[in-house]
């Protein structure tokens, strides 16, 4: 007797710890594996409301196991071996130990056995709004398996909580009504902007729980508002569910989460987010394919404010993902943002599962400089900036740009002004990007540069040659020529020609940028050293993303020289200690 107490006492412990200690997945016999007794069911009916060991059951309720049939039509048990049947207005519901103010999802699967269209209502106790609800359609059936798994969010007003999930519906035959199983509860932290993001979650990382021995995704469903939405942040705008994968088990073009478009134009994806009416902005964002068997042209369909922008992407059905941009300029201090896909696209496999294209890695920036269209220069279709390079004559500005081979030789003259344009293009995460790069063709040679040049710049170089120490005490004057046509655009000033042995210019010298808070990199133009630092600091300035990088190297011409490295990370190190050091009183004091 006495061992059987502490047995008891065992068990409840173990219970109650489980009940403390509620981590994201299954509830307690959330899959309905332990089910009645057989003195509790009546045939499949089960008569006590509570047999379902950790359930309470209301109305006509059926304890299904797997293979059962109705007829001649197969019950299909969405996971394991046994679900739950909720007939004419018929409950299941249990209670839960959750953190009060934390916003959770709840994840189930569903599959229909009737007909008729069937509803599911998801409501948590206690609830401060009366009749609030989520009304889940499961009418559309959107895999080939007979089931579906659906979510649903909610803000945890106690510590314990109640879930209920119901059937409202009434039909001829009171046992008409859908399968339940695989009923599961995930915490979701308040979404925080990423750093160079005006949207909340655009990566999808947050979002509902997704059964992980399962390859089908959750469904979210339509019409849900942010308050009950469990993919933070985002709005479902439509009359059908967009599906929540994972990298497990689809191709996911960033991180380990994505959101498929299934249903067409009646699957919308949206975010409303505050915005500055009048200023521009790029809403970037990858488009693909979820590596499903889902095949053929796809189109989606993204929008901000009134503007909309149509991106077709290819499908080959085995993975793959294209970068698209939508440059729009706000028309009011709230914008929203939308996603959807312009046709209905059905898995090549045959199996009838409805299907559509990725959307992921949504970015919103907004552009300080937008980028102009330059006289006799053809304009792209994704963000592009006039860049400024300037400098004393033969510190090799010429020699630095043409390295870049697509921009020499695509390069154009502009006789008005006297300069060579070279469009240098990077492909970065975010999507490609242009820099309209005017060099000046040795007329710096003749005095000063006409204003025509500076006009329109959104980025600058200031290049001097640390072999010649003049090149450098004129770059204040450089400095001051291009602030007065140009204020606050982001500048770079770079000491080239590092490969040369006889340097002039040491580090503990180089103090300007300091002075007047720009970037300073070291280059060698002719060895390619560095090529990239100065491109790569004016992008993540430009489009206000410090997570920017170059996804892939320009084609840069072969290095023509080779120097010491070891000698130059010397001249790095000695960079970083004068960092430390007080600033003088001016840049001409080159004393050793």
């Amino acid at each position: 007797m006495k061992k059987v107490n502490i047995f008891t006492l065992l068990v409840l412990f173990s219970t109650f710890t489980i009940a403390l200690c509620l981590t994201d997945g299954l509830l307690p016999n959330g899959n309905f594996e332990y089910g009645p007794k057989p003195s509790q069911m009546k045939g499949t009916k089960v008569i006590d409301p509570h047999a379902i060991p950790s359930w309470e059951i209301s109305g006509f309720v059926e304890y299904i196991t797997s293979g059962h049939k109705q007829g001649d039509m197969l019950l299909v048990v969405p996971e394991g071996a046994s679900a739950v049947r909720l007939g004419d207005e018929a409950s299941i519901k249990t209670k839960v130990k959750v953190t009060n103010g934390m916003f959770y999802s709840v994840s189930f699967s569903a599959a229909r056995t009737c007909a008729q269209e069937e509803k599911l209502n998801v409501s948590i106790l206690p609830n401060k709004e009366p009749k609030d609800w989520g009304v889940l359609p499961i009418q559309t059936v959107y895999s080939s398996d007979g089931w579906d798994s659906y979510s649903w969010g909610f803000l945890a007003q106690s510590n314990d909580i109640e879930i209920m999930i119901h059937n409202p519906g009434k039909e001829k035959d009171p046992a008409c009504g859908p399968l339940i199983d695989s009923v599961a509860l995930k915490a979701l932290p308040n979404p925080k902007r990423q750093r160079g993001n005006i949207l909340k979650n655009g990566n999808f990382e947050e979002g509902p729980y997704i059964f992980p021995n399962t390859s089908y995704g959750v469904l979210i469903p339509p019409n849900i508002e942010d308050d009950h939405s469990p993919l933070p942040g985002w709005m479902i705008e439509s009359l059908k569910a967009v599906k929540y994968v994972d990298s497990n088990h689809f191709a996911v073009p960033e991180g380990k989460r994505a959101v498929e478009l299934v249903a067409g134009r009646e699957s919308a994806l949206a975010q409303t987010v505050r915005t500055v009416l009048g200023k521009t902005y790029d809403l970037t964002f990858s488009v693909g394919d979820a590596k499903n068997s889902c095949e053929g042209s796809m189109t989606v369909e993204a929008s901000a404010g009134r503007d909309i922008l149509q991106v077709p992407y290819e499908s080959k059905g085995n993975g793959g993902f294209k970068r698209a941009k939508l440059r729009f300029k706000a028309v009011s201090s709230r914008t929203r943002v939308r996603f959807l896909s312009t046709f209905y696209h059905m898995k090549s496999d045959s199996s009838g599962s409805l299907c559509g294209p990725i959307i992921d890695d949504v970015r919103l920036v907004s552009i300080r400089y937008p980028g102009r269209a330059l006289p006799d220069q053809s304009t792209v279709d994704y963000p592009s900036f006039k860049l400024v390079l300037v400098g004393d004559g033969g510190t090799g500005k010429t020699t630095f740009v043409k390295r870049h081979l697509t921009g020499e030789f695509e390069k154009k003259y502009e006789p008005t002004i006297g300069v060579e344009v070279h469009p240098l293009d990077f492909f970065t995460n975010f999507g490609k990007i242009r820099f309209y790069c005017w060099d000046t063709a040795g007329q710096e040679k003749f005095g000063g540069l006409r204003d025509g040049y500076y006009i329109h710049g959104n980025c600058a170089i200031i290049m001097f040659d640390v072999t010649a120490r003049l090149t450098y005490k004129n770059v204040p004057t450089w400095h001051r020529d291009l602030c007065r046509v140009c204020e606050n655009i982001p500048i770079v000033l770079c000491g080239n020609k590092i490969d040369v042995k006889n340097r002039q210019v040491k580090a503990k010298q180089i103090t300007f940028h300091r002075k007047k808070n720009l970037q300073y990199y070291e280059i060698s133009a002719k060895s390619n050293y560095n090529f990239e630092k100065p491109f790569l600091y004016l992008a993540r300035k430009l489009a206000g993303a410090p997570d920017l990088y170059f996804v892939e190297s320009p084609a840069l011409a072969p290095p023509e020289v080779q120097f010491d490295l070891v000698e130059q990370l010397k001249h790095e190190e000695e960079l970083k200690n004068a960092m430390n050091q007080p600033l003088p009183d001016d840049d001409e004091d080159f004393t050793e």
